[in-house]
């Protein structure tokens, strides 16, 4: 199961017309059989007008290849962490 929480990053007018804002993706990668979980980040875009299928593969990569983020950052961000009682994978 994957949850995820996104910040947007400000552009202050520097963006072109054509260009996307972007967003900072922080996910939470649960594996219920085993009790445990790990949170990773990346950047990736907006994805207002994406189908949950292309929502999905972003944040499918972003958990295999972003950068793991600490225990602690995880339990402040997701909430689910405490309430399942999962173990952070370190």
């Amino acid at each position: 199961m994957i949850t995820y929480h996104r910040e947007f990053f400000p552009s202050f007018g520097i963006l072109k017309a054509d260009q996307e804002p972007v967003c900072l993706y922080t996910v939470l990668s649960i594996n219920e059989s085993a009790g445990d979980c790990a949170a990773y980040t990346g950047i990736g875009p907006t994805m207002g007008r994406a189908s949950q299928t292309e929502i999905d593969g972003l944040l499918e990569r972003i958990r295999a290849g972003g950068s793991k983020i600490s225990e602690a950052a995880a339990r402040a961000t997701f909430s689910e962490i405490e309430e399942k009682g999962l173990r952070y994978r370190i």
